[in-house]
């Protein structure tokens, strides 16, 4: 092969997944310098998310595996155990995480550090977060700014001013990779309250489930106008919030909220961004067996549903909503975590968080 045009052997490269190419970059200097450019890993990408997401990152504390869903939950093959000395010390530590590009955000709960972790070249950055201005609650964002090819952090800090009005307001600050550095973007009156924590990006904004006291609304922060705007949810003004729990995530690159309730589960999606009759119920679980609220991380290659609950296992679905398999990933079980705060799922439920394999690196 080392005697083909360097254009064909991009094009047999680009193809191959990541465990591979990391073999060959050992095979020789030439190997090791064309699977490192940054162009190669930008092509390879470019042909990877023409496809799903092809694993999912799952944290408990220090322990951080890679999982293969498309093969069956019980195969062993499947699963690579990250060994990530920075995580050592997080032994009684949750992560809430999201994913964009193949990179993973991690947020120690009750810790004000930020790490951007690639699972698949082990590479990892801290991020300082600035000072803290409010102490109800913050929100936690990751994108990618494509015009200005760069990474985002999105914090948005909850207050009430004065502290004894109903008025929740949301300062914005966004951090960025390529510079460095932290900038404020404006302050937003809201109204709302008990956001959840961990936005979704899609259409360029990050996207927050919120509550109002009479209803469950989308917000979304548009990276590009720095501007905040409402999406609008499946739920007329009627519904009720007892023992209802409320999740949202970004599924076939559409906005979907999930309703849980009495052992069973709702998927809600947009089909069309932005348009409320576009929602549509998809998909219809019932867990009677189970504890915990089934929340939907992805689909496989032949159409079944990924979800996660509160014990620490995934689980496949068909698409008549019957469970296929169901595996616990770890030896120890976190508490009980069928709680109900606010009508949203707890922050456990960001332990998990798909992605797909890259070569890419931060700006």
């Amino acid at each position: 092969m080392d005697n083909l045009p360097n254009d064909l052997k991009l094009k047999i490269l680009v193809r191959l997944p990541i465990k591979s190419l990391m073999r060959l970059k050992c095979l020789s200097k030439s190997w090791l310098s064309l699977i490192s450019d940054p162009y190669f890993a930008k092509l390879h990408f470019q042909q990877s998310s023409q496809q799903h997401p092809n694993r999912i990152l799952y944290t408990n504390g220090p322990e951080i595996l890679s999982i293969d869903f498309n093969l069956s939950l019980h195969d062993d093959s499947a699963i690579v155990k990250l060994d990530l000395p920075l995580f050592k010390s997080y032994a009684d530590r949750d992560f809430m995480t999201a994913s964009c590009r193949g990179f993973v955000f991690l947020k120690p709960i009750n810790e004000r550090k930020v790490f951007l972790l690639n699972p698949s070249t082990r590479i990892c950055k801290q991020i300082p977060l600035p000072p803290s201005k409010h102490n109800i609650r913050t929100l936690y964002g990751f994108c990618y700014d494509e015009l200005a090819d760069d990474y985002l952090i999105v914090l948005a800090s909850e207050y009430k001013d004065p502290p004894s009005s109903g008025i929740h307001l949301l300062d914005f600050e966004v951090f960025s990779i390529r510079t460095n550095s932290w900038e404020e973007h404006g302050q937003f009156s809201v109204g709302y309250c008990s956001p959840s924590t961990v936005g979704f990006f899609l259409n360029n904004a990050v996207h927050w489930l919120v509550q109002t006291p009479s209803d469950i609304e989308i917000i979304a922060f548009d990276i590009t106008t720095k501007s905040l705007r409402e999406i609008p949810t499946p739920f007329g003004r009627d519904c009720d919030f007892v023992e209802v729990m409320y999740d949202l995530r970004v599924l076939e690159g559409c906005l979907t909220v999930l309703v849980g309730m009495n052992g069973h589960d709702e998927i809600w999606m947009m089909r069309e961004y932005g348009v409320k009759s576009s929602w549509t119920k998809f998909f219809s679980l019932s867990y009677s067996k189970l504890l915990d609220n089934i929340f939907p991380l992805c689909f496989t290659k032949d159409g079944q549903l990924v979800g996660g609950d509160g014990h620490i296992r995934l689980s496949k679905w068909n698409e008549k909503g019957e469970l296929q398999e169901r595996r616990q990933y770890f030896t120890q079980e976190k508490p009980e975590r069928r709680q109900y705060y606010c009508c949203f799922s707890s922050s456990y439920y960001y332990l998990a968080t798909p992605y797909t394999e890259t070569l890419l690196s931060l700006p």
